[in-house]
């Protein structure tokens, strides 16, 4: 199960801008994809050829994406070749970041984390994601599969819309989006088993169903940690993208923050929801329980007369004039019955049941 907050202990008391990666591998290979793009242009290079000194021409956009973390040796060659700070290269391997956007004088440093439905058992999880937008180039670094930028891949081979012509700014516009949307993929999918537990629970309620609240409950935290801070990085990236890139995206991030909105409030709402059924599980099972406490008090209140007269005419006394009687054991189940059924009609009387 995913922590809601975890810290990399080995890297207390570390040197600031120290690049290793201290987490879990998550893949096996580190893979790295090298693309250069134009108008009229869209091929990869090796990335051997890229750190040596391979890079766009005018007019023309280089994007490195990498997937995985592990590999520190190769961070710190991209960190020289695109002369990225250390800094900024240990937040790239730290993967508890909050989502966040840097200005680094020639380049922007953004991070943020994506949403993934598919994990294990079909429950949502969050990866990290970082991007560095520099003039003509991007690098994108993701924790693992799957990929999250594969559409904007997709559309960048096809050669249709802006991301051939539209430059660096543009891309890093793209890539955001596609987290974004992955997001708003993740909540329809999230909010598709709230609905269904909803459903089921208006039908009848058991402990199965606050155990699935609880679950859903820790889920939406992680979600909602994805999701929220990205308001204000969105807004703060699309106004350093303006000032160093131009105004040409604008409009579009504009966009993307308020996409960023949507699913924030999309995320607010579903934990409303979840508060609501877990007060509703609550109270039906106060209900359930009060029910059975009702229906035990009555039981217990009507054995009370039921019991004093039991017990008077169990103690035996030899001079009981009714012990004498021919009918007086008819007589006395007459009276406990009268005496019951008495009772019940008060009881229903005064609504008490």
């Amino acid at each position: 199960m995913a922590r809601v907050f975890s810290v990399h202990h080995n890297r207390i008391g570390r040197s600031p801008g120290t690049v290793e990666y201290l987490g879990s591998r998550k893949v096996d290979t580190v893979t790295v994809q090298a693309r250069v793009c134009g108008p009229d242009l869209c091929e990869d290079l090796d990335i051997e050829a890229v750190l040596a000194g391979a890079g766009p021409r005018q007019g023309q956009t280089l994007w490195v994406d990498v997937v995985g973390l592990h590999d520190n040796e190769l961070v710190a060659r991209l960190g020289a070749r695109f002369r990225i700070d250390g800094l900024v290269l240990e937040d790239v391997l730290s993967t508890t970041q909050r989502a966040k956007v840097e200005d680094r004088e020639h380049l922007l440093y953004a991070v943020c984390r994506s949403s993934d439905f598919t994990s294990t058992n079909g429950r949502a999880g969050t990866e990290q994601v970082s991007i560095i937008l520099g003039p003509d180039f991007v690098i994108s670094f993701q924790e693992r599969e799957p990929d999250v930028f594969a559409p904007v891949r997709e559309r960048m081979q096809r050669g249709k819309g802006r991301l051939r012509t539209a430059g660096a700014g543009y891309l890093a516009y793209a890539l955001l989006d596609a987290v974004v949307d992955g997001h708003l993929l993740a909540l329809s999918h999230f909010g598709e088993r709230v609905e269904a537990l909803e459903e089921e629970m208006l039908d009848d309620t058991s402990e199965r169903h606050l155990a699935e609240i609880h679950s859903l409950k820790r889920e939406m935290i992680l979600l909602r940690r994805a999701i929220r801070p990205m308001r204000d990085m969105t807004a703060n990236f699309a106004r350093l993208v303006a000032e160093d890139f131009g105004d040409e995206v604008r409009v579009y991030l504009g966009d993307l923050h308020d996409h960023t909105i949507q699913t924030s409030d999309a995320i607010d709402s579903y934990g409303e929801l979840l508060q609501g059924m877990h007060d509703y599980h609550q109270s039906t099972t106060g209900q359930r329980l009060n029910e059975v406490i009702k229906v035990l008090t009555i039981i217990s209140t009507l054995f009370v007369p039921l019991t004093f007269l039991a017990g008077i005419y169990g103690m035996n006394f030899h001079h009981m004039p009714e012990l004498a009687w021919r009918w007086s054991y008819p007589l006395f189940w007459t009276v406990t019955v009268g005496v019951s059924v008495g009772m019940l009609v008060f009881f229903r009387r005064r609504n008490w049941i």
